[in-house]
């Protein structure tokens, strides 16, 4: 059984969630226009694009809701859980392209809600606890793909501890929210001081396009392309388009932004 809600859905709900600042002071951004407001008038790839800061690529997924298991569970599971399958690597280069760009990049995460019904996703929008609700999993803590099979990570509604499954159960972990909050901890180039702020993002930019040379991604007419937030843009527009992914900033928001002032 799938959730009552799409990955779009999800996505939004979560980025939204993402946008408001956390106890821990950081603030999020896309990188480009949401879906929900491209094509609209006054709104193009060309305003707006942050530089600065680091670089977030989540890629979202909706699980699988197993009530019922035929197999045993993970050890101190009980149904019912989660499944988050992965794309299969003889169809697509999803995951190895996440685990390349995760080998060199801190905060690269499939995202995945710890809940299901349309229901929790309206209340924990409004509450904006969405991103708090979900499991965080770095691509390098399942690690590589070789074979042509279906894989999934298993896990629950709470708790740090995922199993990916690949023949034998194996544990993921951290896959909490906390543990995402305590990874920014040790990150002060994440404050948008100076002009260096911005080597992050666009070292990860130049990796993307790296990354998908030779893809035939149609590229937006009004996209920037001669300029460093044109590398930036660029690359967000692959995340999206090439890694069915999105590519946000992500900074420690000063004192002035936590009032809510501008």
């Amino acid at each position: 059984m799938e959730p009552s809600f799409s990955e779009f859905t999800y996505g939004y709900a979560l980025i939204d969630s993402l946008q408001k600042a956390s106890p821990s002071g950081f603030r999020t951004a896309p990188i480009l226009p949401s879906l929900r407001s491209e094509g609209k008038k006054g709104v193009g790839y060309d305003v707006k694009i942050r530089v600065t800061g680091r670089p977030l690529l989540l890629q979202f997924k909706i699980p699988m809701i197993v009530e019922r298991n035929k197999l045993a569970p993970p050890p101190g599971f009980k149904t019912p859980f989660y499944r988050m399958y992965l794309a299969r690597a003889d169809r697509s280069k999803q995951h190895k392209s996440l685990l390349h760009l995760g080998s060199r990049h801190k905060f690269v995460y499939y995202v995945t809600p710890r809940f299901h019904s349309t229901r929790d996703l309206h209340a924990l929008f409004r509450a904006g606890n969405v991103a708090s609700c979900s499991a965080w999993i770095r691509p390098s803590t399942v690690g590589p793909i070789t074979d042509s099979h279906a894989h999934f990570v298993a896990y629950e509604s709470h708790g740090n501890v995922g199993f990916f499954y690949s023949g034998n159960g194996k544990r993921v972990e951290p896959i909490d929210w906390e543990a995402f909050e305590r990874a920014l901890a040790p990150e002060p180039q994440l404050r948008d001081a100076n002009v260096r702020a911005a080597q992050p993002i666009l070292s990860f930019a130049e990796d993307v396009i790296a990354l998908c040379e030779g893809a035939t991604v149609p590229i937006p007419m009004d996209l920037p392309l001669n300029s460093d937030e044109g590398k930036i843009a660029r690359a967000a527009w692959l995340v999206r388009i090439y890694l069915d992914s999105e590519l946000l900033a992500l900074w420690r928001s000063s004192r002035r932004e936590s009032n809510g002032q501008s």
